[in-house]
């Protein structure tokens, strides 16, 4: 009974059977095949194929390769060209790039065809940029423009000014497709950073993560945008308008608990560095110029060194905390480490005006000052310090002195006191004022001088 079953069973599906042990055949030539096609190119010699590949890459990448090690084949995941320690060449004059592997997807029928050879994508690993931040925008702009898929994974960038290096970004991944298009990562001063490029290039989207730093770019035109940032607790927003040689800074508003400003500033990057700010402030709170490090600001000479800078700060409005202070006006200019200083401000019915220069470069900075205070009503002022008057008349004062203070020892020393045209301090005067002024202004921090209880403590110990 069971042999006339399967006698039955065998002659009704039997054509079946027949067809997949053909079948069985037809899959064994096909996986073999495949197999030679994916494995003989293995022993191309791609050497010969360079001129081949290097004319694909100008052609679909703008990339021109100057130099190499070798070129091998791999089909394990899928078929690619692997080449290692690549040199390219480009148009761009201070713009140096290196790559330690690149990989190429080639389609299948390039691998055999070289004449016309195209590939699916390409991946750079391992790579090393060094420019300058022009250069850089027009590399970084023509990759994202990029109708072709690439992604760069793990790039050292080293920017420039003149060849001396400014900072390093360091493990920078970046793709134009896939689920991280447009969006590049990697490590600024050891921390993690992310980029995001929407918009065709126009809206640049920066965030130091874990920091609270954040920063907004919006390219309206070629050459023009706003940008708008968050630091910590600060808020900064401003217009901008570049080209080749400067970068103007417009309508510039910072605010924190401490300062609001608005700026307008221009930055001359040729034929050398040049800044130019003009401030004026709305808010200040006098305990800003405490926190401030100035041993370490000193000590930063090879940044002090390349920085040339002029500026001007302006008050004119009655919302400072300190409501003594009506206006003034600070006018800076460093240039290769040499501070030079002018600072005007009005209080109680007085004016106030101090020239100096400084040597931040040198081992000891030493400042030179020049300073006059006019009053026109001088029991108004010495009010303020709780000095009473026998005289109640309103009397004026013409005050004059100069000298050198020592900011690391903490050092003064005046080399003139007079006062009216009448009295001029002779050098047991002058080691007298010394010695209080050492004595009450400067048993703390430097730049903590600028506490008005200090002021007032020394006007009353010399009065």
């Amino acid at each position: 009974m069971i042999n006339k079953l399967f006698k039955r069973t065998h002659t009704k599906y039997k054509s079946l059977f027949k067809f997949l042990f053909f079948l069985r055949y037809l899959i064994s030539i096909f996986f073999i095949s495949s197999t030679l096609f994916l494995l003989i190119p293995k022993f191309f010699n791609y050497e010969k194929k360079e001129v081949s590949i290097n004319n694909f890459l100008m052609q679909t990448y703008n990339f021109e390769i100057k130099g190499f090690d070798k070129i091998s084949y791999n089909f394990f995941p899928v078929p690619n060209l692997e080449i290692s320690n690549v040199i390219y060449a480009t148009q761009l004059k201070n713009f140096k790039f290196k790559t330690k592997k690149l990989v190429i997807y080639p389609k299948l029928l390039s691998i055999y065809n070289f004449e016309n050879f195209k590939a699916n994508k390409i991946k750079l690993f391992s790579n090393e940029i060094s420019t300058e931040f022009p250069e850089l925008k027009i590399f970084i702009k023509n990759v994202v423009n990029l109708k072709k898929k690439i992604q760069f994974s793990n790039s050292d960038v080293i920017l420039k000014d003149k060849n001396n290096p400014l900072f390093k970004l360091e493990n920078l991944d970046f793709s134009n497709y896939g689920y991280k298009k447009n969006s590049i990562q990697g490590n600024f001063l050891e921390h993690k950073f992310k980029i995001n490029i929407k918009d065709d290039s126009k809206i640049i989207d920066f965030k130091l993560l874990n920091t609270g730093v954040s920063i907004f770019i919006n390219f309206i035109e070629k050459n023009k945008g706003s940008v708008k940032s968050k630091i910590l607790r600060s808020k900064l927003k401003f217009d901008f308008f570049y080209d080749k040689d400067e970068l103007l800074v417009s309508n510039l508003f910072f605010r924190n608990k401490h300062i609001s400003l608005n700026n307008n500033s221009s930055i001359i990057i040729n034929p050398y560095l040049l800044i130019d700010l003009k401030s004026e402030i709305k808010d200040f709170n006098l305990y800003l110029l405490q926190t401030i490090d100035l041993k370490k600001v000193l000590q930063a000479k090879e940044i002090l060194k390349k920085i040339n800078i002029k500026s001007e700060i302006n008050y004119d409005k009655k919302k400072l905390n300190n409501k003594t202070v009506n206006n003034f006006t600070i006018k800076n200019s460093l240039i290769y480490g040499r501070l030079s200083f002018n600072k005007i401000f009005s209080a109680l019915d007085t004016k106030f005006i101090c020239n100096g220069e400084i040597n931040l470069l040198e081992e000891n900075p030493v400042l030179f000052f020049e300073c006059n205070i006019n009053s026109k009503n001088t029991r108004k002022l010495f009010k303020k310090f709780s000095i009473n008057l026998q005289n109640n008349n309103e009397n004026s004062l013409q005050l004059n002195f100069a000298g050198n203070l020592n900011i690391y020892n903490n050092k003064i020393n005046f080399s003139s006191i007079d006062m009216d045209g009448i009295y001029q301090a002779n050098k047991e005067d002058l080691l007298y004022y010394k010695r209080i002024f050492e004595k009450t202004m400067f048993n703390d921090n430097f730049l903590k001088i600028f506490n008005l209880k200090k002021f007032e403590k020394f006007i009353l110990e010399i009065s």
